[in-house]
């Protein structure tokens, strides 16, 4: 179930298994979705999107410095923070139990624009986040408007259909559950 928009969680949970746990929260971490050029087409409706975006990578904390956990599963009543991105509840189920990945397809035709126009939103409101995306068009300016794919640091891999590097990208993620 996705978190917000641009979320697509993979994996079926046993909700029942949570149930039986008393766990109220299932926690993930984002799998970035890229071009196989690294660029940013416009999305084909016609074509599924992991034939559009087949490299999982890690970009939102090597690049960005963002927080790439996400809440995917969660009681109606407990609170997740802003952007899903944790919860205070000390019932989550385990990582070592379901730790999911959560597909993340924001790598499209006009994410330049789009972070460019939300820096200049998220500075009026004084949010810190806009370094952020800051940090991304610094990135991709340096590597001529694209993702740079040879980057050790992200991981970069295949998903058919699972990130062949996901095993790397928890072990560097689950520290900080």
């Amino acid at each position: 179930m996705p978190s917000n928009v641009d979320d697509l969680c993979q994996t079926i949970l046993k909700v029942t298994e949570c149930d039986r746990h008393g766990w109220d929260h299932v926690r993930g971490c984002f799998v970035d979705r890229l071009s196989a050029t690294g660029g940013f087409p416009a999305i084909d409706t016609g074509l599924p999107l992991p034939r559009q975006f087949p490299l999982g990578a890690f970009l939102t904390y090597p690049i960005l410095n963002g927080d790439p956990r996400k809440v995917v599963l969660v009681r109606g009543a407990v609170y997740v923070v802003r952007g899903q991105h944790y919860s205070f509840s000390p019932l989550a189920c385990p990582p070592s139990r379901h730790f999911i990945p959560v597909h993340h397809y924001k790598w499209t035709q006009g994410i330049p624009e789009r972070l460019a126009a939300r820096i200049v939103q998220l500075r009026q409101e004084g949010a810190p986040y806009w370094t952020e995306c800051r940090r991304f068009l610094d990135c991709i300016h340096s590597s001529g408007g694209r993702i740079d794919l040879s980057g050790p640091r992200l991981l970069v891999a295949p998903c058919t259909p699972s990130h062949r590097k996901w095993d790397a990208l928890k072990a560097l993620i689950l520290p900080y559950c």
